[in-house]
């Protein structure tokens, strides 16, 4: 369960809020695809796991030269800390628009907040923390009875493609792919 809400983080909610305020519902095309994929690489990540009994570090320092090793954790090590990063910036914005305090102490803040709950609170007492927070997902259904949605543009923009071969558009996809399909 808490992998499963790991993937609807604060800066995949970010990119999602700004693109639909961006597009609209130009880009739901996207999720049914996104989802397969996603679906497909965490089955991948899985059966390589199942399959080697190892991680996919592991798996390619058995098979592959060293510098391929280095060259992929030096990826994952970047990725990961814009991830964070991108998280954490996130949480802060979001934040200052209930407590109007400026970005850069809340930032600090929620950044140490995180790093002492992580390294200070006992593994099941974090994931039973972590377990409890993922309840906030219901929140998504409480704003469907809340707001009007048309249900037929939903279906239509999620049935047809809206292609657009602008450099904001062509960037947005990117950005849902990139935020959407990750092996965790």
């Amino acid at each position: 369960m808490i992998t499963g809400a790991a993937d609807d983080d604060p800066s995949g909610i970010g990119t999602y809020s700004q693109l639909g305020a961006q597009f609209g519902l130009a880009m739901l095309w996207t999720v049914p695809i996104s989802l397969f994929l996603a679906a497909a690489v965490e089955e991948l990540a899985g059966r390589l796991g199942l399959a080697g009994r190892e991680g996919l570090a592991s798996l390619v320092k058995k098979n592959f030269a060293a510098p391929v090793l280095y060259f992929a954790a030096l990826l994952v090590t970047a990725a990961n800390t814009f991830n964070i990063g991108a998280d954490l910036g996130s949480m802060a914005a979001s934040l200052r628009l209930v407590i109007p305090v400026p970005f850069v102490p809340l930032l600090i803040t929620i950044t140490v907040a995180v790093l002492v709950l992580e390294v200070f609170i006992q593994y099941h007492q974090y994931s039973r923390l972590l377990r409890f927070l993922t309840l906030s997902l219901f929140a998504y259904i409480a704003v469907l009875a809340v707001v009007h949605v048309d249900w037929r543009a939903v279906i239509s923009n999620l049935a047809i493609p809206h292609l657009s071969m602008s450099k904001a558009y062509l960037g947005g996809l990117v950005a849902i792919f990139g935020t959407t399909i990750s092996p965790y």
